[in-house]
């Protein structure tokens, strides 16, 4: 079985390898020091630490990191419908944060429920879905389905208030079933009617859920083979019990965590994983991390980063600083604008990241992260290189790329590096150091996590 626990020195090593591997793909990667460590704590203590880390002072640390916007993340009340803020907070913390895999689940669930202000149009609304998401990530798959399906953006994204009895409004039932719980094929359209007419009712009033029991279908239905059923919650119970809702979960998660291309006898095995654990995503995950399957050296440097996780760790890495709010729009620029996902289902990921218009992005991101200028506040390189800045090539590469790559590139892509570090183009001092950088930061190993 795959998923057996990983045991080091019999599968392998826990080195700084694989230990930088865990953490981009439990958080968005670390700095050497904390590469170190992890290492020297093990694999165990390394896994159990990514599930109970907090944000202690989180404004302190938004201060420290230079966010401008750190009011707004305690206070969703003073955010507005411009999408910049939002985004620029989001972004904020997730370079601030001391618990990483709270905001990586945070941005994967807000694929999957995928909910865009273009509609919704309510900038605290957007922002609480987005607490939800963090605050309960981590825990009951059931628990989550239903907070979401009461949540205020997601009932202004589909439509709560115009599914009555008299005329029940199908959207929000077929998105449950098709794109949150079950996948095509799972379910008829008879299930997505009598399942509309549970979740009549289900409305907005002053901007919070509301069960207007005028607007409501009392009678029961049958949904999913399940005679007796009534209200929304008894849907969303029935849908996460059925066979298919543990595979098709199992799927996201080993996209979002191990690899873009899962085979169906891994999502299995964390499907079966899933119904052992009743569904809890953090307990499930806490397997994986420490699992054979995930370990397996096929899966590393194997997974096209998304635009946010990429340079969030980047900027992570270096402790570098950014204009929040510009920072969002240069994403969007890459593909990936958040709260404002293009579809219902959210971003394709994987290969689709990819195109000739996202790459020229992420090299002017590329350029402004070495240089400074435009959305980031120059990274202090003389601090980062140390006295390699001064040494020949070889030292000058190594010394970043174990900094923004965790040491891992292809020799020809080194070998070429420490070439123009030692030529008269690469420079000298910190701007010899900034063309290392962005060169670093454009070869096609960074755009792997």
């Amino acid at each position: 079985m795959n998923l057996a626990p990983y045991v080091v020195g019999r599968d392998g090593a826990f080195g700084p390898a694989q230990a930088a591997y865990l953490l981009r793909r439990a958080g968005f990667g670390a700095t050497p020091a904390e590469r170190e460590q992890a290492v020297r704590g093990g694999l165990e203590a390394t896994v159990a630490a990514q599930f109970t880390l907090d944000e202690g002072r989180l404004a302190t640390q938004f201060a420290a990191s230079g966010v401008q916007v750190a009011e707004q993340c305690s206070g969703a009340e003073k955010l507005g419908e411009e999408l910049p803020p939002l985004q620029g907070a989001w972004l904020g913390r997730m370079v601030a944060t001391r618990a990483p895999l709270a905001e990586k689940l945070a941005l994967f669930w807000h694929g999957h429920f995928a909910t865009s202000i273009d509609k919704v149009q309510l900038g605290v609304a957007m922002w609480q879905q987005y607490e939800l998401l963090r605050a309960q990530g981590g825990g009951r798959f059931a628990t989550l389905v239903d907070a979401v399906a009461r949540d205020p953006a997601m009932l202004h994204w589909l439509d709560g208030n115009s599914n009555e009895k008299t005329a029940p409004n199908e959207n929000f039932a077929r998105e449950l079933f098709e794109l949150f719980t079950l996948g095509i094929g799972h379910y008829s359209e008879h299930d997505i009617r009598e399942a509309a007419r549970c979740f009549t009712g289900w409305h907005l009033k002053a901007g919070r859920y509301w069960r207007n029991e005028r607007a409501h279908d009392p009678g029961r239905k049958r949904v999913l083979g399940r005679d007796g059923l009534e209200d929304g919650t008894e849907v969303v119970a029935v849908a996460v019990e059925q066979p298919a809702c543990a595979s098709f979960v199992a799927g996201k998660l080993l996209r979002a965590f191990v690899t873009d291309s899962p085979d169906a006898a891994a999502i299995e095995e964390v499907a079966g994983a899933l119904r052992e654990e009743q569904l809890d995503i953090g307990a499930t995950l806490r397997r994986l991390f420490a699992s054979r399957l995930f370990f397996a050296p096929p899966h590393r440097r194997a997974r096209i980063g998304g635009p946010v996780e990429w340079a969030v760790g980047l900027l992570r890495r270096v402790g570098g600083r950014a204009k929040w709010s510009a920072l969002g729009g240069a994403l969007a620029e890459m593909g990936q604008s958040l709260f404002q996902p293009p579809n219902v289902k959210g971003w394709d990921g994987g290969r689709a990241w990819i195109s000739s218009r996202t790459l020229l992005a992420r090299g002017r991101f590329a350029a402004e992260f070495a240089y400074g200028g435009g959305f980031v506040v120059a990274v202090d390189w003389e601090r980062i290189a140390g006295d390699a800045i001064a040494g020949d090539g070889g030292a000058l590469v190594a010394t970043l790329a174990d900094v923004l790559l965790d040491g891992q590139i292809e020799a020809s892509t080194r070998a070429r590096l420490v070439a123009f570090a030692d030529s008269a183009d690469g420079g000298s001092g910190a701007e010899r150091a900034m063309r290392v950088a962005q060169l670093l930061v454009s070869a096609p190993e960074a755009l792997l996590q």
